[in-house]
């Protein structure tokens, strides 16, 4: 109920209807998926995973926090897991199927799958891809590039999968955070939808740090951030640097 309410009075919420973007849609599946997780329901929780990887692509890691949760009170728990992540690859497979069947080719996964992991464009958003590939020499691209996509898919799973395999909820939702903030075209409300999951993690705001300075930063960068894009879009008195940094 908290997480709910704090999502629909996120001012990045919003400003994700106002807008009418698809993200609404991938936060929607999301939030069916963490229901169905706590509801134990796995049938539910990996379709609504599979399609949004459908969509999104990054959410894929997530199979591996859903998997260790529903072997949880399993005695064999490798067997279990083994299962849960066989039954997504199939029905993410299906999916697949469907849409080839539907489109009469596989040009499909180019247009969704390579348009997101090979950053084709470069138009200014909140991430990181645009602003660092727009400088980049080409005979780096590829490099680089591959190296970025690692970095927001496996990079973190691993160390934190063994740091935190017990507690895969709370896996779960570090792992949402760093691929909606690593993403090549991150949206604001995907921000609203991690944002609005701290609630659940109450029990462990004694032990944060720095708890003044994080609020300050994230004030003050929702308030700069529209206001130096302006400068540089419209009153052409900043540049790229300003809104990146």
């Amino acid at each position: 109920f908290y997480c709910a309410l704090a999502y629909l009075f996120n001012p990045y919420s919003i400003l994700n209807c106002v807008g009418l973007t698809t993200t609404i849609w991938s936060n929607f599946l999301l939030s069916v998926m963490i229901f169905a997780l706590s509801r134990k329901w796995k049938l539910l929780c990996i379709l609504m995973l599979a399609l949004e990887t459908q969509k999104s692509l990054y959410p894929f890691i997530l199979i591996v926090p859903i998997a260790l949760a529903f072997s949880e009170d399993s005695k064999s728990k490798a067997a279990r897991i083994t299962m849960t992540i066989a039954t997504y690859v199939a029905i993410f497979g299906a999916l697949n199927y469907v849409a080839f069947l539907k489109m009469g080719s596989w040009n499909f996964i180019d247009s969704t799958f390579g348009f997101i992991i090979h950053c084709r464009d470069l138009t200014p958003n909140i991430g990181l891809f645009w602003y660092f590939f727009m400088e980049m020499f080409d005979h780096f691209r590829q490099l680089f590039l591959y190296t970025f996509q690692l970095n927001t898919t496996i990079l973190y799973l691993f160390p934190l999968t063994f740091t935190f395999k017990e507690c895969p909820e709370f896996l779960l939702t570090i792992l949402l955070t760093l691929t909606t903030i690593f993403a090549s075209y991150p949206c604001i409300g995907a921000i609203a939808f991690y944002m609005s999951l701290i609630p659940l993690w109450k029990r462990v705001s004694p032990f944060m740090s720095h708890n003044f300075i994080v609020v300050s930063t994230f004030l003050v960068t929702s308030i700069l951030g529209p206001t130096v894009y302006h400068l540089w879009m419209y009153a052409n008195s900043a540049n790229a640097n300003f809104y990146f940094g």
